[in-house]
């Protein structure tokens, strides 16, 4: 169970973890804010001289019982709570919290050296794979000659492409 929960691994992973999981809460709850300011921004085409973010009482008729009742209008990003004050829509602080904890995850990731550790992690794993090639060259009995260096390196460039960690 320990070991399901992550306790087996290295306390950097969890670090990384959530700044992981936190980037992605920022781009969950972005997309659903951008949703609704889009939906806002339509609101307002259709209505001359408002601004946004606005809260607004009309007047309308009921179609059913045809008589008038008080209608709120809402900017997207705005609801009306159960006590009847208005606050920022739930995707919005959600987001806006999100950013908070991916900057911090970030920050304590900085401070932890994490962005050393991986830099070097790939500058050994550069040199594994160039020591792989060298060995599987030399037995296949391939000469490690400019155009051998060559096509190894066209090759692996095209690798980079796809990811460019490599």
């Amino acid at each position: 169970m320990a070991r399901r929960a992550g306790a087996d691994s290295h306390p950097i992973e969890h670090l990384l973890d959530s700044l992981y999981r936190a980037a992605a809460e920022v781009d969950v709850f972005g997309q659903l804010v951008v949703d609704l300011d889009n939906e806002g921004e339509l609101a307002l085409d259709q209505a001359p001289g408002r601004l946004r973010g606005y809260a607004e009482w009309s007047t309308e008729t009921d179609p059913v019982t045809e008589k008038s009742r008080r209608v709120l209008e809402l900017d997207p990003l705005l609801v009306r709570t159960g006590d009847n004050s208005i606050q920022v829509h739930p995707f919005l602080r959600e987001y806006n919290d999100a950013l908070e904890r991916r900057a911090k995850m970030a920050k304590m990731a900085m401070d932890a050296g994490v962005a050393e550790r991986q830099v070097r992690l790939v500058e050994q794993q550069a040199v594994l794979l160039a020591g792989a090639v060298r060995s599987i060259l030399t037995e296949l009995g391939v000469k490690l000659d400019r155009k051998a260096v060559g096509v190894v390196q066209r090759n692996l460039r095209a690798l980079a492409v796809l990811d460019p960690v490599l």
